[in-house]
Parts: C-alpha cells; structure tokens; sequence
C-alpha cells in the first residue's frame, strides 16, 4: 500500500506539472512595452504616426505567433506632453505600476536626456526611436539606453562635409533652441572648422544670404 501511494502520489504531481507547464507554454506571459512620446502639441503630427507603425509591428508580430517561445506584445501608452518632468514621471508608473519590461520613444532630445537618466537609476532599458542628440549615446551615454535611429553626429557631420566643398565662407545658425538645435549646430561647426580652417560664424543676422560675398545660411 506504501509503495502504491507513493506512486499514486507522483504521478499527482508529474500530472500536475505537466499540466502547469502546458498551460504556461499555451498563453505564456507578454512581452509588454512602453511607449513614451509627446502625443499632444505641436510634436503630436509625427509621434501619432510613430505609435501606429508599432501596433502595425505588433499585430503582425503577434498574429505570427508572437516571440521568444509564443509570448505577444502588449503596449502601454502615455503622453509626455513634451515635458521632461511629465516624462520622467511617466517612465516611473510604467515600470512600477504597469511593469513593463522596457520602455521606447521620445522625440524631444530634452526629453530624452531626462528619461535616460531615470532609466539609468530604476536600471530599466530605454529605447530611443526619435530623438537625436548625440549626448544620449555619446557623453551621456550608459548601459539601459540604446537608440534605433541616426543622430546629430551622423547628420551634423554629414552637412559639414558637402558645406566643406563650398564656396561660403561665413555660417548664420537657426535652430530650435533647446539641446536638439544646440548640439546639431555645434556636431556641424566642429566638423566644419576640422575641414576648413577659414570659415566663421556670421555675427549678425543681417543679409543672411548673400553669395557675392560669401556668406552662408545654414538651418538646423
């Protein structure tokens, strides 16, 4: 009788298991992701479109049948008003309310460099699909950030090398001014003055445009 009991009992439990580990296999947990952009304001024409090419993504993903062993995506979706302070906060109730596992978006590179920073500390990865500043991968630059698009050193550079092969002489900047500007300008003027020597910033935003005498216009 011992022995039959004991075996009774494993088959229980071998059962059990089977059927835990079955069920687990059949509607195994999602993968869930954040998506953090700035869906209000003037930022919301390009970010609207962004968040509908990852739930295109994600339906097509999960109607193949999902990954990593079956697992489908799941997005939580907030609005960072294209606000530092929104943001960061944003990113925290993501990760401890929702839990998600990793947090993607931003378009503002201000913003960006806020979220890297909360990233850094709750050490939970941010994605950067928009944002541009070299900062965030460069100076700034840590283990739980990543970017999946180009950056003002790539395009600074990029323009500085067609501005090196003209005539102009005197460069005028606008831009945006906040870091995105910024650091686009500066990522273009320090490749620029590395390739020629004789070029200067205009210091006025008289006769911006004026080939006869050399000067420039550059938009950022």
């Amino acid at each position: 009788m011992g022995v039959r009991f004991v075996t009774r009992f494993l088959v229980s439990i071998v059962s059990l298991t089977f059927v835990a580990a079955s069920s687990m296999a059949a509607d195994p947990k999602p993968i869930k992701i954040g998506l953090l952009y700035s869906l209000s304001g003037m930022a919301a024409v390009y970010t609207k479109g962004t968040v509908i090419g990852h739930q295109i993504a994600a339906e097509e993903i999960n109607a193949a049948g999902g990954l990593l062993g079956g697992r489908k995506i799941e997005y939580v979706i907030r609005d960072d008003k294209l606000k530092p302070g929104i943001a960061v906060e944003e990113f925290r109730r993501m990760v401890t309310r929702d839990q998600t596992d990793f947090v993607m978006g931003v378009i503002s590179s201000g913003v960006a460099l806020a979220v890297s920073e909360v990233a850094k500390e709750m050490k939970v990865l941010f994605v950067d699909t928009i944002a541009q500043t070299a900062a965030l991968t460069e100076e700034q630059g840590h283990d739980y950030v990543v970017r999946l698009n180009t950056n003002t050193g790539v395009m600074g550079r990029t323009a500085a090398l067609a501005a090196a092969n003209g005539k102009w002489k005197t460069y005028y900047f606008i831009g945006p001014d906040y870091e995105y500007g910024h650091r686009m300008n500066a990522d273009f003027w320090d490749y620029l003055k590395a390739k020629r020597s004789d070029v200067t910033k205009g210091l006025s935003i008289n006769n911006l445009v004026n080939s006869s005498c050399g000067e420039r216009l550059f938009l950022v």
